[in-house]
This record gives C-alpha cells, structure tokens and sequence, in this order.
C-alpha cells in the first residue's frame, strides 16, 4: 500500500476466522484456523482518504455446507446492490436489495 502511495493504515487490520469471521470487528484472539474455516481479512490504506476492503477466503478447499451458500450467494448480493445504486436511491433501499438473496432468507 506504501509502494502505491498511502501514508499508512485506514484502521488496524482485521484477520478473523470460522465463527469469528461473522464480527466485523474482530479482535485478535487465540483461536487457531482450522480446514475448512471462512477466514476473513479486513484491511485499507489511508491517504488523502481512508479505503477499506475485505475480502473471504475458505482455508483448505471449497466450501462446504451453509457456507458454500453464501460463498454462492454473496457476490449475487453485492452485483445486484451495485445495479440498485444511482442519483435519488436511498442508501437503505440498496440495502434491502442487497439482503433480499440472504442465505437465512433461501430455506
């Protein structure tokens, strides 16, 4: 992030694994990563602005379960939020878009 011009970190980094990976804001702890975990990373550079990006990775292989779900589910979410944003929509109305596909909302 240095090489690319930030003048250091938006927020401490965020590196949350299996049940932890549902907190947003996880902070570091002792549990051990284990096969078949969602691990989550949470990071940004700052400069004139703070940037934040996350991303999710399953460890040991594709997911299984519950979890593949949202693995199938979230990038559908997060498409169909991005189509729902322009000039006038209310940023609530994105976020209704977004958690109408909730794997809790698929039965």
């Amino acid at each position: 992030m240095r090489r690319g011009g930030a003048d250091g970190l938006a927020f401490e980094t965020i590196v949350a694994s299996g049940p932890n990976s549902a907190k947003p804001h996880h902070e570091p702890g002792e549990r051990v990563i284990r096969a078949g975990d969602a691990v989550v990373i949470d990071f940004g550079p700052c400069s004139r602005v703070r940037s934040d990006m996350t991303r999710t990775f399953c460890v040991g292989g594709p997911p299984q379960g519950e979890l593949a779900r949202i693995f199938e589910v979230g990038p559908r979410q997060q498409a169909e939020g991005v189509a729902a944003v322009m000039p006038g929509v209310a940023a609530k109305d994105v976020d209704d878009v977004c958690r109408k596909s909730s794997p809790s909302r698929l039965g």
